[in-house]
């Protein structure tokens, strides 16, 4: 009896230090029975003892993919990067997957979603298996289709059999009723052997966004990595071997800019001739051509920018070179601005225009360009804008000619 105990110690002992690397040769949840008697003249006496096999954790196999697209607005459409995790240890236990972007281009918030936990199970075969079956311990299992050892039915397994590995899809489970279990899938196989590892393989799907583009026209990339994480071994990461790719169509925009002569309106080209625009509450005709002036008159500039593409276009301003030889920026005329502004969603400003970053429109003297003014959505004074598509922005100055 004491041998008996003494060699069944130094088989879990051995066990125990089993690393991911090397396989155990025995399921998790196995229960190791001995039985020892003792005979003799009369009768007889017995002793069990029961011990169940531990699981052994290993680092999974995982793998990702990666997907491409069409970008056509901020953070759509979202792309789907697949990891796939197969266990190589002898019995179930929990992953998690942690995704993050490694790299991006070409976008401001590009980010990826999904990170989750799943149980995935495992077993080691133990006595006769076929083409198209593995016989594992029960694992606590009882009844035909029960899960075994975490393996149920429908689940994905992944074993290897002579260097050839083999995923199958398990279609049934049986109970031998003798403390084992078969796992029963469709389409021939190698057989396996005894002491051979049989891996679940479960996908968890990531959901990675693109974020804003920066520079219409250039494909958005990004780069996923994955850590996978299960407790007893060290994390094991796998990056997309190609990035995911959102291709971006060309900008295009319509850019018009009208004048009219306030000081004298017999100057402008006949009335009906131009496009009509409400100025600080004022609505007047604004002409592309046409229009005449004398020393002393003022005009107002209109300029209409409107993005006629479809993609959002981004780090938007608009900036005009006033030629100071000739005019003087008037200011003050707009409330107390220099310049009228109309955003995307029709709302309307006014600006004071002096040093950059002062305000949302500069004007410096001497430069080229010397107005300056960021529009669109988020515009401000230190940041440049974005005009969605189909939306227009404008904006208003008047000069006065020496």
């Amino acid at each position: 009896m004491r041998k008996l105990i003494l060699i069944l110690t130094y088989t879990l002992f051995a066990i125990s230090l089993t690393t991911g690397s090397v396989l155990a040769n025995t399921a998790a949840n196995t229960e190791i029975i001995n039985n020892a008697t003792l005979t003799f003249n009369g009768g007889a006496a017995s002793a069990t003892v029961t011990v169940t096999v531990a699981l052994i954790p290993s680092p999974p196999n995982i793998s990702i993919t990666d997907t491409n697209g069409a970008y056509t607005a901020p953070d759509t459409p979202a792309l789907t990067d697949s990891v796939r995790i197969t266990s190589t240890a002898n019995g179930p236990s929990s992953y998690t997957v942690a995704p993050s972007i490694n790299t991006d281009s070409n976008t401001s918030g590009a980010s990826v979603n999904g990170g989750a936990t799943v149980p995935i199970g495992a077993s080691v075969t133990t006595g006769t298996s076929g083409t198209t079956y593995v016989t594992v311990p029960a694992g606590g299992a009882i009844g035909n289709d029960a899960e075994v050892n975490g393996i149920a039915v429908n689940d994905t397994i992944v074993f290897t059999v002579g260097g050839t590995t083999y995923t199958r899809q398990v279609t049934s489970t049986t109970d031998n009723l003798d403390g084992t279990f078969q796992l029963n899938w469709s389409g021939v196989t190698a057989v396996p052997s005894a002491g051979t590892q049989i891996g679940e393989q479960r996908t968890v799907n990531l959901s990675v966004l693109p974020g804003t583009v920066t520079i219409p026209g250039t494909d958005i990339t990004a780069v996923v990595t994955a850590v996978v994480s299960t407790s007893g071994v060290a994390d094991v990461s796998v990056i997309n071997s190609n990035p995911n790719v959102w291709t971006t169509p060309s900008p295009n925009v319509n850019m018009t800019k009208y004048v009219r002569n306030l000081s004298d309106t017999d100057l402008n080209p006949a009335a009906g001739s131009g496009d009509s625009f409400t100025i600080n509450t004022t609505s007047r005709e604004y002409f592309t051509s046409g229009v005449t002036g004398q020393p002393g008159h003022t005009l107002e500039y209109v300029i209409v920018a409107t993005n006629v593409g479809a993609t959002e276009l981004t780090g938007a301003a608009i900036s005009d070179l006033i030629p100071e030889a000739f005019v003087a920026l008037e200011t003050g005329v707009y409330g107390t601005g220099d310049v009228f502004y109309i955003a995307p969603d029709t709302t309307t400003a006014s600006f004071t225009a002096g040093a950059v970053g002062a305000n949302q429109a500069s004007f410096v003297a001497g430069n080229d360009p010397n107005l300056i003014v960021n529009v669109g959505n988020g515009a401000s004074n230190l940041l440049t804008g974005a005009i969605p598509a189909g939306d227009s922005v404008s904006i208003a100055y008047q000069v006065t000619i020496k």
